[in-house]
């Protein structure tokens, strides 16, 4: 049975994040977000299932899943809008993409088997802080 360190995986995880231009990831729920209109957050947080042990018991590779949440300033809409479509997108590199950073990295520096990027971005929601919000699924193999 494989041992299963979710917050080594969760700060390996924010350390591939992180090396996104501008964006400070956080491995856990913080007490508050602070962000600019330069920065972006991105929280991980426990995605469904969380933490597959089943697949551990029976030999395989146990699987964790996050859901990023990714959180925009948008005192200026339009900004935000051009700011979320460049995480968003895919092919412009790692230091723009958080897509690209992951796939650049699908062993979160070694910490795990494999990270296989996300494969959808949800609808992104407009919150009244103004944040324009969008998630993103994870799936962790460790």
């Amino acid at each position: 049975m494989a041992n299963i360190d979710l917050a080594a995986v969760r700060s390996a995880l924010a350390t591939v994040l992180d090396a996104v231009s501008g964006v400070r990831a956080y491995a856990r729920v913080p007490g508050q977000i602070v962000t600019s209109t330069d920065a972006t957050a991105v929280v991980i947080m426990a995605g469904s299932p969380y933490v597959d042990y089943e697949a551990n018991l029976l030999g395989a590779c146990p699987e964790i899943n996050f859901e990023l949440q990714i959180i925009v300033q948008a005192a200026d809409l339009q900004a935000a809008q051009k700011r979320l479509d460049e995480l968003l997108s895919t092919g412009t590199g790692s230091t723009r993409s958080l897509y690209d950073a992951i796939y650049n990295d699908q062993t979160l520096g070694g910490a795990v088997r494999h990270c296989a990027p996300p494969s959808e971005a949800s609808q992104p929601t407009l919150t009244e802080d103004p944040w324009l919000v969008s998630r993103m699924s994870v799936n962790v193999q460790v």
